[in-house]
């Protein structure tokens, strides 16, 4: 306590008490003024976290938003335009994979697609306009010049002119390339046409698409005009060209 001896304007000893009061009182106010100054100090630092929380926050919601919208960027531009040759053959691949799913592919009752494919010879076949004029038999097999597909076209090859008879056109189908095709064909003196499915586009339409890249043994039988009358997926070598010359049969006797 500070007990200096000071003196009033009149000369009289200021009481001691009053300068411990005094200094009591100045003590309280450089406390509160420190508490002051360190709150007002505190002020800044609180209000610069808050504004980089929020910047982070900001920042974060933005790189959410440049996310999607570089997404849908991304996406629109490999879209194919409207209108072009590679729009058309995503909308008709896109209608080959709804037809393969409704029920594993086509149902008898069933319209055929319409479809255009090379032959052997290196030439277009139209399905649609053969439709026109008759009926078709369309057997499908894995890999020319096999063992197990070898059986099943020259079984068709013994019963081309049996079907043609009662209004149906044989064909066979592969994924095979036209050379590999006319190769086996001459070897087994095949007297109808084979079509080379590269893509296996109506392969999958029908249903008998086999992963990773294959085909399912197969036939189907459409009357002239394009409604599916049977469809056999998969089927042995040997009982396919059987079953389908006993359908074809059984028509007539209808």
């Amino acid at each position: 306590m500070n007990t200096r001896s000071r003196t009033r304007s009149g000369g009289a000893p200021l009481p001691p008490v009053a300068i411990k009061k005094k200094t009591a009182t100045n003590a309280g106010a450089r406390s509160k003024a420190k508490a002051a100054a360190v709150t007002k100090a505190a002020a800044p630092a609180a209000s610069a976290a808050a504004v980089a929380e929020s910047a982070t926050a900001s920042a974060a919601d933005k790189a959410k938003t440049m996310t999607v919208s570089e997404g849908a960027v991304a996406a629109s531009k490999t879209a194919p335009k409207k209108g072009t040759k590679a729009a058309a053959a995503a909308a008709a691949a896109a209608g080959n994979g709804a037809a393969a799913a409704k029920a594993g592919g086509l149902s008898v009752g069933d319209a055929f697609p319409a479809a255009k494919l090379l032959n052997d010879a290196g030439e277009e076949v139209d399905l649609g306009a053969v439709l026109k004029t008759k009926g078709l038999v369309l057997f499908m097999y894995p890999k020319a010049n096999t063992p197990g597909c070898t059986k099943q076209a020259c079984g068709f090859r013994e019963n081309t002119s049996a079907l043609a008879d009662a209004g149906f056109a044989v064909y066979g189908m592969s994924a095979d390339t036209p050379t590999a095709q006319t190769s086996w064909k001459k070897k087994h003196n095949l007297a109808y046409p084979l079509l080379c499915d590269r893509e296996l586009a109506l392969v999958k339409a029908i249903g008998a698409f086999k992963t990773p890249k294959n085909i399912k043994r197969s036939h189907i039988i459409v009357a002239k005009g394009g409604k599916v009358l049977d469809v056999r997926v998969p089927i042995g070598p040997e009982d396919s060209f059987k079953e389908a010359v006993k359908f074809v049969e059984g028509l007539a006797k209808k």
